[in-house]
């Protein structure tokens, strides 16, 4: 039988939460106690909190609550074990809880999983390089929208019946893509898994949840467009979200690399670079054109934000005349929907790197090289992120010697 108290984070700057774990008869249980401290006033070697007075004046009353909480664990598993029921995490947390949670020395408090899930978010806003935060708030939000009474709403509710229904209400009451839908349950399935492993909760229907996809319609630019793009005159934002633009264009990186490029990158003739999203080395040949962006801004162009880029380019696009009509696939409410837009509509900082590697296959620069060039780890992955027509395909093919008479 064994008791141990750790931080949530050790690192926080605010109080933090306390967390019990438990060893009984091969079970771990985790609990948190509802107690909170500054990491600068916890000592992890004794698993108490300092009784300095110039550092925590409630130092010795805190470590009583926590003997408390203690002694109440341990109690609690003998009776277990004196009546022959065998412990779990659920019963032994719910006993708990019904138990000591409600006694003076603590607060009764049951939180929605949705506030749990709010202070997931705030934690993890804190982690440097953590990407997902805003379609984690899109999911709170959806499941708001979706449960009135989301107050009440708790671990165990979260089923896969509740997560079928909430598909069915993102798709066809709130009318967004398949897409959309698979990402809200990406981020319901992390943070659920992450409540899991933190002994939360022990509802395990999130990893039957399905994530919903469908194949997205891009598109990618031909070296005439880049040339039209390039032949804009420009001044201030717009000529250097153009730039940023191009110089995805022209090498291929996504926006989160190509915007944080530097004269260290270059080696030579080379780019070398390593990708933030699969923290893979890439070495990438510099285009005679990105040569000129390099010269234009003795390195490269001075960064914006990506919602910027977004704006400008489609405004630079327009003033280039790209206005070729395309036809794209959506999903609407469940079904496919044929919308027609001018090119320049469709543009964004996501069109970059796909025009930049389609226009390397249809040079015949073989998949094996792009691959290098692109990070991907799979033909298949690289040949999903071309925008090749089967037109433009088969016009290529008409000189291929098959093609011609046999007489």
């Amino acid at each position: 039988m064994k008791i141990t108290f750790r931080l949530k984070d050790v690192n926080s700057k605010n109080e933090t939460p306390i967390r019990m774990t438990c060893f009984f008869d091969g079970v771990r249980i985790q609990i948190y106690c509802d107690l909170k401290i500054l990491p600068n006033n916890w000592i992890q070697t004794t698993q108490k909190a300092t009784t300095n007075l110039k550092d925590f004046k409630n130092g010795r009353q805190f470590n009583l609550e926590l003997e408390k909480i203690r002694n109440g664990a341990t109690t609690l598993a003998l009776a277990f074990r004196a009546s022959g029921t065998k412990i779990t995490m659920e019963s032994f947390k719910q006993k708990f809880h019904e138990e000591y949670f409600g006694r003076d020395s603590f607060k009764t408090v049951q939180l929605s999983v949705l506030t749990q899930y709010e202070k997931y978010i705030q934690d993890m806003s804190i982690k440097r390089g953590y990407s997902k935060l805003s379609s984690h708030r899109n999911a709170v939000q959806m499941i708001k929208r979706f449960c009135p009474e989301w107050e009440k709403l708790q671990y165990k509710d979260i089923t896969i019946k509740f997560h079928s229904g909430l598909q069915d209400f993102i798709i066809y009451k709130e009318g967004l893509s398949l897409n959309y839908a698979g990402s809200i349950t990406a981020r319901i399935k992390t943070f659920m898994n992450v409540a899991l492993m933190a002994g939360e909760h022990t509802n395990q229907d999130f990893r039957q949840f399905k994530k919903l996809t469908s194949k997205v319609e891009a598109i990618a630019l031909s070296t005439d467009d880049i040339k039209s793009l390039m032949g804009v005159i420009l001044s201030g934002g717009r000529d250097i979200a153009r730039d940023m633009f191009l110089v995805q264009c022209l090498t291929g990186l996504r926006f989160s690399d190509s915007s944080v490029l530097t004269r260290t990158n270059i080696n030579g003739k080379i780019l070398e670079v390593t990708t933030m999203k699969t923290d893979t080395r890439v070495n990438i040949p510099i285009h005679a054109d990105l040569w000129r962006i390099i010269d234009k801004y003795d390195g490269f162009p001075p960064p914006i934000t990506n919602q910027k880029v977004n704006v400008y380019i489609k405004e630079v696009a327009e003033f280039a005349k790209l206005n070729r009509k395309v036809n794209i696939k959506t999903s609407v409410r469940g079904q496919t929907v044929n919308t027609e837009y001018k090119l320049w509509e469709l543009i964004s900082t996501h069109t970059g790197r796909r025009t930049a590697l389609t226009n390397m296959a249809r040079a015949e620069i073989s998949l094996y090289d792009i691959m290098k060039i692109s990070g991907h780890a799979t033909i298949r992955q690289l040949q999903d992120y071309l925008k090749i027509e089967t037109e433009e395909t088969a016009l290529k093919l008409l000189g291929h010697s098959y093609y011609k008479s046999i007489q």
